[in-house]
């Protein structure tokens, strides 16, 4: 389970349309702020694919254990939705919780990869799918 903000944890994303150079430039950014860290772990979705290939490329100029295969939904098979502050501008699930439209596209990639993705307030609660909610 991940809960609230995580410290020492960066994502890298690489979305239609963004060069691999960009994709590099991304990746060696986090890469060099994670460098005082005694450990930094790289997941990659698909051996070979493009994140997979700058990963290795990388791994030349920085030091950290590469893992590819994996993604956040194998991870992370189901996510519950909550402590999402509403605010103006954001998709309201209910009063208390909202998502960007980012954050609504981020979810549903994940849930389209296999997550499930849920809202349930408290854990009485029944919980409801984000397809009901969009």
């Amino acid at each position: 389970m991940i809960i609230g903000t995580q410290e020492d944890v960066q994502t890298v994303g690489f979305h239609p349309g963004e060069s691999i150079d960009s994709l590099k430039e991304q990746m060696a950014s986090a890469l060099m702020r994670a460098q005082n860290q005694k450990e930094v772990l790289v997941l990659s979705d698909m051996v070979s694919g493009s994140p997979f290939n700058v990963a290795a490329s990388l791994t030349r100029s920085y030091l950290f254990e590469h893992v590819a295969g994996i993604n956040l939904p194998i991870l992370l098979p189901e996510i519950i939705l909550g402590g999402m502050g509403a605010k103006e501008g954001r998709k309201k699930f209910n009063k208390n919780v909202s998502a960007s439209g980012e954050e609504v596209e981020c979810l549903k990639r994940l849930q389209e990869k296999g997550a499930k993705v849920k809202y349930q307030l408290v854990p009485d609660e029944r919980a409801v799918a984000l397809d009901k909610l969009l």
